[in-house]
Formats: C-alpha cells, sequence, structure tokens
C-alpha cells in the first residue's frame, strides 16, 4: 500500500504555492506586498525565473518550501523604473498587478508603507545589487573599448592617409599600436579584478 502511494506521488508532478510580490519605490523607502495564491505548475519554481505576463516581467527573487503543507512560496522583487520617456511608479505597478490577477496582501502589509526594517530591504535586494553592478561593469567594459578602438580607427587612417610611409613611421605606428592594445588589456583586468571583489 505504501508503494502504491509513493508511486500516485511521483507520477502527479505538480507544485502547488503563492507567489508574494514585493513592490519598491525607486529610492527604497517605501513598499507594498501583493501576492497571488493557489498557483499550481507542473514544473519545481527557481530562484531567477521569469514570469512573463502581456505587461509585465517578475524574476523569483527566493522560494520556500513550507514542509508541512507541501506548498511553496515564491517570492519577487520589483522596483519603480525609467521606461522609455516615462517613470513608471509604484502606484502603476501596483495598478498593473491588480489587473492582472495579484491581490493586496491583508493588513498593513496590502497599503503602500515606509520600509523601515532594514532587514527586510537587504533580503529583497542583493541580488539586484548585485546585477546592476555587473551590468554597470560590462557598460563601462564596452565604453572604454569603444574609445580605444575609435582611438586605433583614427591612427590607421591617418597612416594610411600619408603618401609615401617611411619605414620608421610605419615602426612608430606599430609600437604605439601595440602600447595602446596592452594598456587597454590591463585596465580591462583591472576593472573586472575590481568587480568580482
Amino acid at each position: 500500500m505504501e508503494q502504491e502511494k509513493e508511486t500516485d506521488f511521483n507520477q502527479d508532478h505538480t507544485f502547488s504555492g503563492v507567489f508574494v510580490l514585493h513592490i519598491w519605490s525607486e529610492d527604497r523607502d517605501k513598499f507594498i506586498t501583493l501576492y497571488r495564491g493557489g498557483v499550481t505548475l507542473g514544473f519545481q519554481p527557481l530562484v531567477g525565473m521569469k514570469i512573463v505576463s502581456s505587461t509585465n516581467n517578475f524574476t523569483i527573487h527566493d522560494i520556500a518550501w513550507d514542509i508541512e503543507e507541501n506548498t511553496f512560496r515564491a517570492h519577487i522583487v520589483q522596483i519603480e523604473h525609467d521606461a522609455l520617456d516615462s517613470f513608471i511608479d509604484i502606484e502603476y505597478l501596483v495598478k498593473e498587478a491588480e489587473r492582472i490577477g495579484w491581490k493586496r496582501s491583508k493588513g498593513v502589509f496590502g497599503e503602500i508603507q515606509e520600509a523601515e526594517n532594514s532587514e527586510f530591504n537587504e533580503y529583497c535586494f542583493p541580488l539586484r545589487e548585485k546585477l546592476t553592478q555587473t551590468i554597470e561593469s560590462e557598460d563601462r567594459d564596452e565604453r572604454f573599448k569603444k574609445v580605444v578602438l575609435d582611438s586605433l580607427t583614427e591612427l590607421g587612417q591617418k597612416l594610411a592617409s600619408m603618401d609615401s610611409l617611411q619605414p620608421v613611421t610605419l615602426i612608430i605606428g606599430v609600437v604605439i599600436g601595440a602600447v595602446i592594445s596592452a594598456v587597454m588589456q590591463a585596465v580591462i583586468y583591472r576593472l573586472k579584478s575590481s568587480t568580482l571583489k
């Protein structure tokens, strides 16, 4: 009998639970909590998984499993942000979430409130901080590469436009190019190692 129950459990392959959405103001001094209960998935939800709706994308920030209820609780963090030529504020994000089926939490968490608990703030943002730092670092690297490549292209065009290229001028151009390339590699290595610390 016990073996039969175990077989039935393994064939079910569904995971039930609740999605909890924490929407924050841009400066992280206000937030509101919404939820979407009674969710059943045909697969196990994972941290980092994106949930896509017609107007918004949500990324799972953290997951807890309630061993007594056999349900998951997936936490999602969303923050006000700029989008093209407008600012998507907390009120708009709440309205859009409610429009697609999210419900406000009961009590004070169902209203926009001041964020006084620094532990909760730290819980909601460590992943976002790391992601933002990585994006900024990659952007800085790309801008630096573009400046150096533009300089090398300009130098190459000037050398190519010279009527008679003297051997000494050619050697000087090659040496300058090699030095610029070495400096660029050293700076990129230093930037990457400093962002990993």
